[in-house]
């Protein structure tokens, strides 16, 4: 493909005419640049799509773009939409239509369920699946600039052109390993608008605190919420709001005056002098101890049972190994573990997973199989 034959679509009229085109297709790849550096948001750049024929790069800079089409386009359920690890792609495309593009087939996924690692790159799947090193010099280039250089929009379209081919290089693997229906839950879990959506509320899950009071618990919760609503708010990162170690320092003091709340560490001056952040510390040095989350974290385990949990990660190792799949597309440590404590666990007790592991796991551990070696491997019998 040379430099001169990639022209952007910046105007309606011409993203009409390649969605009119697209929606004859059977299957389309699709794929984004955006930056995400100093807003909350991702900034959407770029939008990449390739049919049989049709391929192009979308400005989405481009003022006046009618998506409609587009829009339709990721909504028609007769073509299957194509990505590789699309979750901030979609977020985009949910942020901007209200709606999730189906159906929708995620090629890492399906790339566990030929032999590849979890969170294989797409620049390892191209080079495994179709012979071409893609060049990520661009990688990390500004999608913001314009006028966009050539080597950008090669860089950009080669990802939705190579991604076709790598798409059915998988498509015949899992042919003729007859693993089609193996992978449509977990597809269907992409179609899930919920799985793209943040809930303040929720925000003080991923992070830490070491603490028993009640007041510093309700500090967290309420200041981490507070923080995510102003990101998304004003479209910064959150650290540019208040900095996570900032933030769990005051839920540890929980300073209740505004001249204790000013003497913080770190604290910006307009946070320090917000009387909202104040009102919050305030209310948390009434909390009770139900602020306190309950844990949610598995008992812990007898040392007999870690033996058998060494066991069933063995065993996991072994099925996947002969299966040629990825270990965590059949099981993470988390269901081996609800397995091992109920003897049951969603995702093992149902479907393929059952059949290939979970009634092993059951066997092995009631002792009805054991483990060997044989020929230098070790193996279930």
């Amino acid at each position: 493909m040379t430099q001169e034959t990639i022209i952007p679509i910046t105007d309606s009229a011409a993203l009409t005419q390649l969605c009119r085109k697209l929606a004859h297709e059977a299957f389309i790849t699709v794929d984004t640049e955006f930056m995400r550096e100093r807003t909350y948001y991702p900034q959407l750049c770029l939008v990449q799509v390739a049919g049989e024929t049709d391929a192009a790069v979308i400005d989405a800079l481009a003022p006046g773009l009618d998506w409609t089409p587009f829009w339709e386009l990721m909504q028609n359920r007769d073509v299957l939409k194509i990505f590789h690890a699309p979750r901030q792609d979609i977020e985009i495309f949910v942020k901007m239509s209200g709606a999730v593009p189906a159906p929708v087939f995620d090629t890492q996924i399906a790339a566990m369920a030929c032999g590849f690692p979890d969170q294989t790159s797409y620049a390892r799947l191209s080079e495994a699946l179709t012979g071409t090193v893609i060049d990520k010099q661009e990688q990390f280039t500004d999608w913001t600039a314009r006028p966009l250089r050539p080597a950008q929009l090669i860089y950009a379209l080669q990802d939705v052109t190579i991604l076709r081919k790598v798409y059915e290089a998988l498509q015949k693997k899992l042919s003729a390993a007859d693993r089609h229906e193996w992978l449509a839950e977990d597809m269907d879990q992409l179609n899930d608008i919920n799985y793209y959506r943040v809930n303040p509320d929720d925000a003080w899950e991923r992070l830490k605190l070491r603490s028993n009071r009640p007041a510093s618990w309700a500090a967290l919760k309420s200041l981490a919420a507070w923080r995510e609503r102003e990101a998304m708010r004003l479209d910064r990162p959150r650290q540019m709001i208040l900095k996570d170690d900032v933030l769990t320092q005051l839920a540890m003091s929980v300073p209740n005056t505004q001249e204790a709340l000013v003497k913080t560490r770190g604290i910006p001056n307009n946070i320090a002098n917000n009387p909202e952040v104040l009102a919050m510390l305030v209310a948390a040095k009434q909390a009770k101890n139900d602020a306190i989350p309950k844990r949610t974290d598995a008992p812990s385990l007898t040392p007999s049972q870690e033996d058998q949990m060494e066991l069933l990660k063995m065993a996991l190792k072994i099925i996947a190994r002969q299966q040629n799949v990825s270990p965590k597309l059949i099981a993470h440590n988390e269901d081996l573990n609800e397995f091992l404590l109920n003897g049951e666990n969603p995702v093992l007790s149902t479907g393929w997973r059952k059949d290939i592991f979970g009634r092993i796991a059951g066997e092995l551990l009631q002792g009805a199989i054991g483990m060997k070696i044989k020929e230098g491997r070790l193996i279930l019998e």
